[in-house]
């Protein structure tokens, strides 16, 4: 039917478009930067205003491309064995490399160029590219955990441009952005025991645009208790670890704006959450058996407590 051919159109072209690896056609698309470097290239107006939005928030997350290319080696290991010849915990070298490069993300050895006409350059020196190209890394910029949060919102956006406004696009990682009618919609939280994601509670949403669950899942790999390969590397500091083993953020904003405003936050005191209210954004997480939450519209339908896991709902 038309919505899912409208659908699946705004889906190829979302994921081209953000996609650091693969080029297509004249596509220019963040692959195509990356093969572009130190050039002035026109994009697509919804390319260039994803960037502008990291600009205006004052993110430079997409600078990490490198590591996001690194990590994928380790998910995309068959073996354990394979995945912990990756680990930058354990392997001195491994981590000396991520430390390195991440040590690039604000020295001003890269830097994108917003120019007018829907232009960009990304400016990249020599001393950078040859750390790059000794380590046979390909993407100097990459969208990261961001990517799929501005493919929802190029897919919710597209849709409600063509005339439909009720529904929501959702992912397996946990984005959520609903279209133009409020709708009711169902989140689990969770709490990471027994080296496994538990789920303490089951949330009803309603009036939010934007939904974003936190939790270890296929985008990492959980080498023991306290080493988790994982995307999130911090906005001032590599060994990110979030705050929370399950943080959900709910906002009437667009998922990806909504997503940029939390970055930094996702790694500092619980108790910084609540300031992002000011802000529209509000959020559940979990700690110490209590699942906290602030924020007005949306209820639970269920706190886990049995004989094993006894869970209370607090509010902020």
């Amino acid at each position: 039917n038309g919505v899912t051919s409208e659908y699946e159109r705004l889906l190829k072209e979302a994921y081209e478009l953000y996609d650091s690896s693969n080029l297509y056609g004249e596509l220019h698309n963040l692959a195509y930067i990356n093969n572009h470097l130190n050039e002035e290239i026109e994009v697509s107006e919804d390319l260039y205003t994803s960037f502008k939005t990291f600009s205006d928030l004052k993110n430079t997350t997409y600078y990490l491309g490198p590591l996001f290319e690194l990590n994928r080696r380790i998910y995309n290991a068959e073996t354990d064995k394979e995945k912990g010849n990756y680990n930058y915990f354990s392997d001195t070298k491994t981590y000396e490399l991520y430390k390195t490069i991440y040590s690039y993300k604000n020295s001003g050895d890269i830097k994108l160029e917003l120019l007018e006409g829907n232009k960009i350059k990304l400016n990249v020196t020599e001393n950078y590219l040859k750390v790059l190209t000794e380590n046979n890394i390909k993407n100097a910029i990459d969208f990261g955990y961001f990517k799929n949060a501005f493919i929802v919102d190029y897919i919710a956006d597209g849709l409600i441009r063509s005339g439909y406004y009720t529904g929501y696009i959702t992912t397996s990682e946990g984005y959520t952005r609903v279209l133009k009618n409020n709708i009711d919609y169902n989140y689990d939280v969770y709490d990471y025991q027994d080296k496994t994601n538990l789920t303490v509670a089951q949330v009803a949403f309603t009036g939010y645009n934007s939904v974003r669950v936190y939790k270890y899942n296929k985008n990492s790999y959980v080498y023991s208790d306290t080493e988790v390969a994982n995307d999130y590397f911090g906005q001032s500091k590599l060994e990110a670890k979030l705050t929370s083993p399950s943080i959900t953020c709910y906002s009437e904003l667009k998922c990806s704006y909504m997503l940029l405003k939390m970055d930094g936050l996702l790694y500092s005191s619980l108790t910084n959450y609540s300031s992002l209210s000011s802000s529209s954004i509000y959020t559940i997480y979990v700690a110490d058996k209590e699942i906290k939450y602030n924020g007005s519209k949306f209820r639970f339908n269920m706190v886990l407590n049995d004989d094993k896991y006894q869970y209370k709902s607090v509010a902020l």
